[in-house]
């Protein structure tokens, strides 16, 4: 179980009885290419599938569109605003400092489990919903790993999730 993504804070989510927006997963975009991309060098495959896909799916007024591991800047103002008049764009704001953190983060994560294999991040896509905002920012769910367990939180109120051990998570 990776705490970064939310691929596998689904399946917990569900097994427990919460609540959650769903989501569609797209493409695996290998993290090394949007690190390539940034520096200017070379080829970037997946994350071209990925942005090809996002653009026949991805639907301004009904969806938006998210990375595995965090929500973008533009997507968190966006939401700020519930709906606003002038939706984000379709674009891959890759040199975002917190995107990039976490981006470098998740990496570290997954080299550790997967050492053979070339860490990826997804795109998808969830339905569009209308934010609970306080103090002109949208409150998040939030959740929290410790060895004794998995604490949740969302619009103030606290959830105590069964031990770590005792979830079989189908996402490894």
């Amino acid at each position: 179980m990776n705490p970064i993504l939310l691929s596998h804070w689904l399946p917990i989510c569900d097994r427990a009885g919460l609540a959650y927006i769903p989501a569609t997963f797209g493409p695996e975009v290998i993290i090394d290419e949007i690190f390539r991309f940034l520096e200017g060098l070379g080829d970037t495959p997946t994350l071209d599938r990925a942005y090809a896909w996002l653009r026949q799916y991805y639907q301004p007024r009904s969806t938006m569109w998210r990375w595995d591991c965090c929500s973008t800047e533009i997507l968190k103002a966006t939401m700020a605003e519930s709906y606003p008049t002038a939706l984000p764009l379709l674009e891959f704001d890759l040199d975002e400092p917190r995107f990039m953190s976490v981006l470098e983060e998740l990496e570290r994560s997954l080299r550790g489990v997967t050492p053979t294999q070339q860490p990826t991040v997804s795109v998808l896509i969830r339905p569009w919903v209308n934010a609970k905002v306080e103090a002109s920012y949208p409150v998040e769910f939030r959740a929290f790993t410790f060895p004794s367990g998995i604490a949740a939180s969302a619009c103030k109120v606290t959830i105590t999730c069964p031990p770590c051990s005792s979830i079989k998570c189908a996402v490894s």
